[in-house]
């Protein structure tokens, strides 16, 4: 939306305008992917904030998912 918008003020033809909303759209999950998967795996000093902390309040991100999803030892526990 934010990409879409900018374009659209700027006079950005439509086409265009809705290329770059689906880039920013594609953009963030992307970006969200990326920081599920570094909150589970990398070290919390290269992070930055705690390791683990998505999944310690409850939150269960693509990684979390993926392994419920296998019905494996992994999903066993998270249960």
């Amino acid at each position: 939306m934010a990409l879409q918008s900018g374009a659209i003020r700027t006079g950005t033809p439509a086409d265009t305008a809705e290329a770059l909303a689906e880039y920013g759209e594609h953009l963030g999950t992307a970006f969200q992917i990326a920081d599920d998967i570094l909150d589970v795996a990398a070290v919390s000093e290269v992070l930055g904030k705690e390791q683990g902390k998505d999944l310690a309040v409850g939150v269960a991100g693509l990684p979390v998912l993926l392994a419920l999803a296998d019905e494996g030892p992994a999903a066993d526990e998270l249960r």
